[in-house]
């Protein structure tokens, strides 16, 4: 059996002492350590939540931003392409008007030339045909 001395109560009285010189030189400092870490640890993580965040909220601004830029770009050369398409067919049905005037006045002037040219014609014709009798039968 375990005979229970002084020596016992030495030693328990040393571990007492012991103990709560650990628990205020090494477990109260540790633990004071740990929690600032923790607290530091989730004001950190706080912050990057907050930072995450605000990224979103810009990069959804941006996207947004670049979406309806998108679309004015879009609406911008719809609208220049059908400007120039306007232009192009007012110019093109002017230039029609102008060849169709032009078209018609060389008619008229063909038309007017016609009677003159062709007894021109039917002269030469005479005089050529005159030649080549006059060369054939040797006249």
């Amino acid at each position: 059996m375990i005979s229970i001395d002084g020596s016992v109560l030495v030693v328990f009285l040393i571990l007492c002492i012991f103990m709560i010189t650990l628990r205020k030189g090494f477990f109260l400092p540790l633990l004071k350590v740990m929690e600032e870490r923790d607290s530091l640890v989730l004001q950190n993580q706080r912050g990057k939540e907050r930072a995450q965040e605000q990224v979103s909220k810009r990069l959804a601004l941006i996207e947004e931003r670049l979406s309806s830029a998108s679309a004015e770009g879009v609406d911008r050369r719809r609208k220049a392409r059908e400007a120039a398409l306007e232009k192009h067919r007012s110019e093109t049905g002017a230039a029609k008007v102008v060849a169709e005037t032009r078209v018609t006045e060389l008619k008229a002037q063909l038309e007017s030339e016609y009677p003159e040219i062709e007894k021109k014609m039917e002269e030469e014709s005479t005089r050529l045909t005159d030649e080549i009798v006059r060369k054939v039968l040797h006249l």
